[in-house]
């Protein structure tokens, strides 16, 4: 209606309507509308090109580069981005040129490369802090927290994330604001602090529903899934992520897509359907080379070694544990190499006694250095499997019991059920049946909850046995 309102009449203001699909483009980009949005950028591109507009040219990029992200072509996002800092370097426009930084910056992160994504998101921030771009500073901000994040420096994320979110209350930035306030919800659930994550996330999807922000919705949708998969609710989880799922494929957002896909499989794993999570992490692990996010490949890969340890696949599960600890260590995700010490120490706990403990102790320390109860108490589960197999039996025992108090005070259902299947067959080799029942018929309460039947029928015939043995 307004464009055609700006053509009718005499002669068309073309300046005008530069200034209408950059509006619009920005708007049908936020409802998760790529197609026409894009339609709207090269319109109005060619539009500024011939009017010689730079700086809308510059913007026009900029908004390319956005779409581009969604779908996952991040080289076409870094070619955008770079052209638009080069107009803008141009033109002496340092918010713009903090703008393409922060892009580019992202392209770097997305694709693994923390080093680089962290020197552009501080050269960003420092223009801005130059300009007084201060809504620019708090995006900045939120960027350097996120890369602090996933190299595992909590406390400095936290701190970034917290300095943005207050910049941004003041503002009144509500997108930017979700934003946050999601990244602060993640680092919280990493560090144990479930009630802070839901109260962070659950801030967030309201913002984002309320201002219409398809692709935040669908992030919230995962993020929230992901606490319920925590707590051990894993058909919540499943429906958050299928809802999320859902958006994404109407919206195009192939990025999306692999993080639900890896999610959805990740939950079915834990419900002991291994078949189908398999076809989730597949399609997920797919999608993340097709886009080139080596970041996300290395957490999927981890995923789907620990699927194939499950359906005692070992020697699978080995080949896709090296090649995620191959890109975990390159790229310097602490959270995945911890993972994978504790997957590899697993595998090696038969008859490879020595490395298992070695793996143990390995992430152990890394829990440790990244403040991880979650990853501390896994590590105490498996170095207690190994005291156990050594014959160590305070030791096990000691850490047994420390791995299911830090499960309980997680509330992480699952891993706590678990570890008390563990520490009953300790138990039982001690012939302290007794305790050993007890830990068994709590295990099988847990895993009639979560409905993981795979477990529930180990639980139950090992507590069968124990009785027939012994007349119980």
């Amino acid at each position: 209606m307004v464009l055609s309102r700006l053509k009718a009449g005499g002669g068309i203001d073309h300046g005008k309507l530069v200034h209408v699909h950059q509006c619009r483009a920005k708007v049908l980009y936020l409802m998760g509308r790529s197609d026409r949005a894009l339609a709207d950028v090269e319109r109005g591109l060619a539009i500024a090109g011939r009017l010689g507009d730079r700086r809308a040219v510059a913007e026009f990029k900029q908004r390319l580069g956005d779409i581009h992200a969604v779908a996952g072509r991040y080289e076409a996002m870094r070619d955008a981005a770079g052209e638009s800092l080069s107009i803008y370097r141009g033109i002496g426009d340092g918010k713009g040129q903090a703008a393409s930084l922060n892009s580019l910056g992202y392209v770097c992160h997305v694709l693994g490369d923390y080093p680089g994504a962290m020197e552009h998101y501080r050269r960003s921030l420092e223009l801005q802090e130059e300009v007084g771009d201060r809504s620019g500073q708090a995006t900045s901000l939120s960027n350097i927290g996120v890369v602090s994040w996933h190299t595992g420096d909590y406390p400095e994320a936290i701190d970034c994330f917290g300095r943005s979110l207050a910049i941004q209350e003041a503002a009144g930035d509500r997108k930017g604001k979700a934003i946050t306030l999601s990244y602060l919800g993640s680092v919280n659930a990493l560090l144990g602090d479930l009630p802070r994550a839901f109260d962070c996330h659950r801030a967030s999807s309201m913002i984002r529903e309320e201002i219409g922000d398809r692709y935040g919705q669908a992030e919230s949708l995962n993020n929230l899934g992901f606490l319920h998969n925590s707590l051990g609710d894993y058909h919540l989880a499943l429906e958050h992520y299928r809802r999320a799922l859902d958006i994404q494929e109407e919206i195009g957002d192939l990025y999306g897509q692999a993080y639900s896909h890896n999610n959805i499989g990740v939950a079915r794993g834990f419900l002991g359907d291994h078949a189908s999570g398999l076809e989730n992490l597949t399609k997920a692990l797919s999608l993340l080379q097709a886009i080139g996010d080596q970041k996300g490949q290395a957490f999927c890969l981890s995923n789907l070694a620990r699927n194939h340890l499950e359906r005692s696949d070992p020697a699978r599960a080995g080949e896709l544990l090296e090649k995620s600890q191959t890109l975990a260590e390159k790229l310097g995700i602490r959270e995945v190499v911890r993972r994978n010490e504790l997957l590899f120490g697993e595998l090696a706990l038969s008859g490879r006694r020595p490395e298992a403990a070695e793996r143990a102790g390995k992430a152990l320390r890394l829990a440790e250095e990244l403040g991880s109860k979650s990853g501390r108490a896994g590590a105490l589960l498996l170095a207690a499997r190994v005291a156990s197999a050594g014959g160590e039996d305070g030791a096990a025992e000691g850490r047994f019991r420390e791995s299911i108090l830090l499960y309980k005070e997680l509330k992480q259902a699952h891993d706590l059920s678990i570890a008390q299947y563990r520490l009953a067959e300790f138990l039982i080799g001690r012939k302290r049946h007794g305790e050993a029942a007890d830990l068994l018929t709590q295990a099988r309460e847990h895993f009639t909850v979560i409905g993981n039947a795979a477990w529930l029928e180990k639980a139950g015939s090992q507590l069968e046995r124990m009785k027939a043995g012994h007349g119980a």
